[in-house]
């Protein structure tokens, strides 16, 4: 099974890189994004060759994982993952599964027994992550997540 669904994922990339290479100049760069329950990556294609961006450990997948500590200092992936034993209300994982539902679905009270953070209902119904300052959609922490590895692959030279 795992071998087929990486052939599958193989071929997905050759077919991509072809299309790529046929439709866009040389000087294009075409980003991709995963944004993952428990993992998130970034490629890029430069002149018709992926490239995965690796994350400032020099990891290529970035837990989607983002903490607010005191101070106001926010950390991402491996460095929220890590602190999360001693600071689990701030530490926020597994929001993907937030995106898009209610406060008051079956699945998001189900998936609030698990979680060692705190939602929120908002205005419209929404589920939102409470986080120490304010509330926020969980679509943006996975925007925290991403945007380091994002500037790393658009801004390579810069650290």
């Amino acid at each position: 099974m795992k071998n087929m669904i990486y052939r599958n994922k193989i071929n997905m990339l050759r077919k991509f890189k072809d299309y790529a290479s046929k439709n866009f100049s040389s000087s294009n760069r075409i980003i991709g994004i995963d944004l993952g329950t428990t993992n998130s990556c970034i490629s890029i294609m430069e002149s018709g060759t992926p490239k995965v961006i690796e994350n400032n450990e020099g990891m290529r997948t970035t837990p989607s994982v983002v903490a607010f500590v005191e101070g106001g200092s926010q950390l991402v992936g491996l460095p929220a993952k890590r602190q999360a034993v001693t600071n689990p209300e701030n530490t926020f994982y597994a929001t993907k599964r937030l995106i898009g539902r209610r406060f008051d679905d079956k699945e998001t009270k189900e998936h609030i027994k698990t979680l060692s953070y705190k939602l929120t209902k908002a205005d419209n119904g929404d589920a939102w992550v409470e986080t120490s300052d304010s509330n926020n959609l969980p679509i943006i922490l996975y925007r925290e997540t991403i945007l380091p590895i994002a500037n790393r692959s658009i801004c390579p030279n810069k650290t």
